[in-house]
């Protein structure tokens, strides 16, 4: 299956635009059986929106979120999300700013490990479950 680009939406970080967005989606042809948003405040608005139009998560649509927020796990459904290791990364940033700062020019790569936190917003889509 290819991502469409009228399926991407960029937003910023608000309920408000997260809901605007999420309008977007589901008034589209061929409406999505998951969104997968950029971090959590954009998933909460979408499940938001979803309850307001009376669109059921997950059974009708998934969706996930990024950074694992607190407000992520009371969020009903509690949200499906991909939880970063925060120090971790904030070490290896400044890392690559003291080398800068140092006179290393060259790129590096750090990879850290995610989580993968599976809560009440993601299901199978609604045609495998039939």
């Amino acid at each position: 299956m290819t991502l469409l680009p009228q399926h991407v939406i960029e937003a910023p970080y608000t309920l408000a635009e997260a809901r605007g967005a999420m309008q977007s989606l589901l008034a589209s042809a061929g409406r999505p059986t998951a969104v997968i948003c950029g971090n959590d405040v954009l998933a909460m608005g979408a499940v938001l929106e979803c309850h307001a139009q009376g669109i059921a998560v997950p059974e009708a649509v998934s969706v996930t979120g990024f950074d694992d927020m607190e407000a992520a796990s009371i969020l009903v459904p509690a949200l499906t999300t991909v939880r970063v290791p925060m120090h971790e990364l904030g070490h290896a940033a400044a890392q690559q700013i003291l080398a800068r700062i140092g006179g290393n020019t060259g790129t590096r790569v750090t990879e850290l490990a995610v989580d993968l936190i599976v809560r009440g917003t993601t299901a199978p889509p609604p045609a495998v479950r039939r």
